[in-house]
């Protein structure tokens, strides 16, 4: 009877033994197994940012070059364009002929010696409100007596596509002197400026 429990507690021990050794051969098998798989997915991963991964800056430089490119390309059309304009009408000296001159002291010697003309169409609409009203001023004041064109001049130091001429004319006593400043432009004459002074023993005698 001894002999048979000492066998049975044997092969209980022997069994539960059997049991820790299964149950920790499973636990090390599934450690493993779970290390291995997360060091497979860690490849994986390194190998998949490897696969993705781009060198955003080169792209980033190449844009930035691009747009400073077209900025500059922006640059120098404008100022050719500039330059281009220029030459073309600031810097350009405009044509006078012989005749020109003569036509402008025809012009002006038409508008003195008319008395019922307005005289807002023959002003330069680029001429200031300023000049306008003392042109306005000047002519009511000189128009229809005589007065007499002394000089009509071109302004050759003008620049621009349009001439300029200066006329100067003088009243029948010469006591008043009147500077018209005329231009010509798409063939036909404008008054710009208009002034009137005093002749200079006129301005004396009226001081006395």
């Amino acid at each position: 009877m001894g002999n048979t429990a000492r066998e049975i507690n044997q092969m209980v021990h022997e069994a539960a033994t059997k049991q820790k050794a299964m149950a920790k051969l499973k636990e090390d098998t599934e450690k493993i197994g779970f290390t291995t798989t997360a060091v497979d997915v860690r490849k994986k991963m390194q190998e998949e940012l490897k696969k993705t991964k781009t060198d955003h800056s080169k792209t980033f430089m190449v844009i930035l070059s691009v747009i400073a490119a077209v900025f500059v390309i922006a640059i120098i059309y404008q100022f050719v364009q500039l330059n281009r304009d220029a030459k073309r009408e600031v810097w350009k000296r405009p044509v006078i002929e012989k005749e020109d001159v003569n036509k402008a002291k025809a012009f002006l010697a038409g508008i003195l010696e008319k008395t019922n003309i307005r005289l807002a169409p023959y002003i330069s609409p680029d001429a200031p409100s300023p000049w306008k009203r003392n042109t306005e001023k000047v002519y009511l004041e000189v128009k229809g007596h005589q007065y007499q064109i002394l000089e009509v001049i071109a302004d050759g130091k003008h620049l621009g596509k349009n001439a300029l001429f200066k006329a100067a004319c003088q009243s029948p006593d010469q006591n008043v002197k009147v500077d018209f400043l005329l231009v010509y432009s798409n063939n036909e004459f404008l008054i710009l400026k208009s002034d009137k002074t005093m002749a200079a023993t006129a301005a004396q005698g009226d001081a006395k």
